[in-house]
């Protein structure tokens, strides 16, 4: 998802963490995620202008942040979870003094002395993403902990919260990603103690002028990918620039609190969740997965003889695998070429079904040649011989299987030898293992491709990445 603007960190990554640390010694407890109450809503209570409109309408339970918090007290109020991610030491003005009753789930990148200030409230921890740096700290200093990817602001992060916490319905006030009018003078329901934004921002939505901020049109472009591609349900109070474009874009999973019909119909929705990962394989294998079984058993009887050939023993590809090779293979019809790097005994080599069969192995010669007028075998050559000897000839290929590891001079020679629909297929995506490491490097080089996790169902470990419209 690109965003309109970039975006400048609020501190760097070394305080970042220091305030981690920092929070992690008082040992609150850490969120976790609960299961889905598809009956349940969550009322999220944002800071915009547009909740001094709206917020009689709250129902329970009520997450709030930033300011919205104490100016719903002061209405008599008080909210059931309070949230906030900023690590600059103004937020602790949000917090002083707490409001008894409420469950403050509170980022470890917090300031430090929200530790202090909160240390007789109840409490709960969470890691905010900030950088790919924040997983690796976490599985150093607090593993087996989560940590949330939520968003720019914490509005968005909410909704990310509120799915931990058990919900996929809500009604969401003050959400407005915009002044309450073009004079600027009102950004929040009441007093901010955060730095202004006035860099003259607009945004038209229905022929309205919207003004806002970067930062503003950042979540608000979050926010409705959030919409678009989660399965959560959101009825939208108020008036804003984001309540604006809900009402335009008319997705089925949100609108605004207005549009009673709809609004009445997405508050009694429910999800079914499709794992896009499961879903992805399916398409590759196009229903030909299980007609392989007895085949496969056959080839590996046959295949493993030739083990006994074998200068260097490795392992091999699993049954399961041989069907997913036989079934992709068949489905996407490969009509020229497929590349395999990795021969070995054999296994995925003639589960694969195509014209021709190129496939090199360096340490082994267990498929000698001639095996079978389609397959060309490449013995005791690195991948990078059998790639330059392809790109000589000017080949194009369908599909790449990756059973050995790929070297940094293959990366240009894989490139020439691809075309837009090419599918690459990676074992041992393990941690640790080479699938992962061959992974890595052909994503640095590969324009926008879809990545796919190993099947679980099979207790597979192969990969793949490909164009979007193979796993449509």
């Amino acid at each position: 998802m690109k965003m309109p603007y970039p975006m400048v960190a609020a501190v760097a990554t070394d305080i970042r963490h220091q305030q981690m640390e920092m929070a992690i010694q008082h040992n609150f407890p850490r969120l976790q995620q609960a299961p889905i109450d598809e009956s349940a809503t969550l009322h999220i209570a944002c800071y915009g202008p547009s909740l001094a409109d709206t917020y009689k309408d709250l129902g329970r339970p009520i997450l709030s942040m930033s300011g919205a918090t104490r100016w719903l007290a002061e209405r008599g109020i008080i909210a059931d979870y309070h949230c906030d991610m900023d690590p600059r030491s103004t937020k602790i003005l949000d917090i002083i003094p707490p409001i008894h009753g409420v469950h403050y789930l509170m980022a470890s990148v917090c300031p430090p002395q929200t530790w202090w200030v909160l240390r007789d409230e109840k409490v709960t921890l969470w890691h905010a993403y900030s950088a790919p740096e924040t997983y690796n700290w976490v599985a150093e200093h607090d593993d087996g902990n989560l940590v949330i990817r939520g968003g720019q602001t914490i509005g968005l992060t909410a909704l990310h919260l509120g799915g931990l916490l058990g919900y996929r319905h809500f009604e969401i006030h003050g959400m407005d990603g915009s002044f309450r009018d073009l004079t600027r003078s009102e950004r929040h329901a009441g007093p901010h103690y955060g730095t202004k934004q006035i860099d003259g921002i607009t945004w038209q939505v229905f022929g309205v002028q919207y003004a806002t901020s970067k930062i503003m049109s950042n979540a608000v472009t979050e926010t409705l990918s959030t919409v678009k591609n989660m399965p959560i349900f959101c009825v939208f109070h108020g008036t804003g620039l984001t309540q604006a474009l809900i009402r335009k874009k008319s997705y089925p999973n949100a609108c605004c609190a207005d549009e009673a019909e709809k609004a009445n119909r997405i508050r009694r929705s429910t999800a079914t969740v499709i794992d896009p990962t499961t879903r992805a394989w399916d398409r590759l294998y196009g229903g030909l997965l299980d007609a392989g079984y007895e085949e496969m058993k056959l080839l590996r009887d046959v295949n493993e003889r030739r083990r006994a050939l074998a200068k260097y023993d490795t392992g091999s590809v699993t049954l399961g695998q041989m069907m997913q090779l036989r079934a992709i293979s068949k489905t996407l019809k490969p009509s020229s070429i497929v590349a395999e790097v990795g021969t070995f005994i054999g296994n995925s080599t003639t589960a694969i079904i195509a014209d021709r069969i190129y496939t090199c192995d360096r340490s082994n010669d267990c498929l000698a040649e001639p095996f079978a007028s389609n397959i060309k075998t490449f013995p005791y050559q690195e991948s990078t011989e059998m790639l330059g000897w392809m790109a000589e000839h000017n080949l194009k290929v369908d599909l790449f299987f990756f059973d050995g590891r790929i070297q940094l001079p293959d990366l240009p020679l894989i490139l020439r030898l691809s075309h837009p629909d090419t599918l690459y297929l990676f074992d041992d995506y393990v941690d640790g293992q080479k699938g992962v490491a061959n992974v890595k490097l052909l994503t640095s080089i590969l324009p926008q491709r879809y990545f796919v996790m190993p099947d679980h169902r099979l207790n597979s470990s192969m990969a793949a990445i490909g164009p979007m419209k193979l796993f449509q």
